[in-house]
């Protein structure tokens, strides 16, 4: 009986474990950037070079130069939004405006 129970818990492990990871698109970690950020850290951690990592990794790439942008220019990275929201391109919008949101919001 324990044996069935240990043999059950270990199977919703790895469903739950497999269902957890078939979320990480590249849009989904571009417009989550705390769970892109966990992502990273466990890529960077268990050094595991696998096809979710690369994507992790080019996410974690464009994200931080997305920041640069809009550090290095905020007027010209709202004007991006503008741009964005004007093409009723949703999933550009929401990326740009998660890198707002994690550098501190709108000034």
């Amino acid at each position: 009986m324990i044996k069935k129970i240990g043999l059950i818990s270990l199977c919703s492990l790895l469903l739950l474990t497999s269902c957890k990871n078939s979320s990480l698109t590249y849009a989904y970690l571009m417009q989550h950037p705390s769970i892109l950020q966990k992502e990273m850290m466990h890529c960077q951690l268990t050094l595991v070079e696998n096809a979710e990592c690369e994507v992790v990794k080019r996410a974690a790439r464009d994200f931080s130069q997305l920041i640069v942008d809009r550090q290095a220019n905020p007027e010209q990275f709202g004007e991006r939004i503008l741009r964005a929201e004007e093409q009723s391109s949703l999933e550009q919008v929401s990326i740009l405006l998660a890198v707002v949101a994690e550098t501190g919001g709108l000034e």
